[in-house]
């Protein structure tokens, strides 16, 4: 599980500034309407990280998903026998 994986762990995050270049306009809006521009912003990176890390993933098991499915198409899932549909 990474650590970015839950709303309550990034609380618990230590804070670091960090210098982002945005559009005046995009940020003087943002600011009109009591948005949060640094958990906006934040929220965007963590989802970013998860997609990456999901895509990660698929990528290191792609062999292992390809195997279970052909097994599953060769044999059937394990309680098989006992659908009623």
């Amino acid at each position: 599980m990474s650590k970015l994986d839950s709303r309550q762990n990034l609380d618990r995050a230590l804070r670091r500034p960090t210098n982002l270049n945005l559009s005046v306009e995009a940020t003087r809006r943002a600011k009109e309407y009591g948005l949060n521009v640094s958990r906006i912003a934040e929220d965007a990176i963590v989802e970013a990280v998860r997609r990456r890390e999901g895509e990660l993933w698929k990528e290191q098991n792609a062999e292992a998903i390809k195997s279970h499915v052909e097994r599953i198409k060769r044999e059937g899932t394990i309680l098989a026998k006992y659908r009623r549909f």
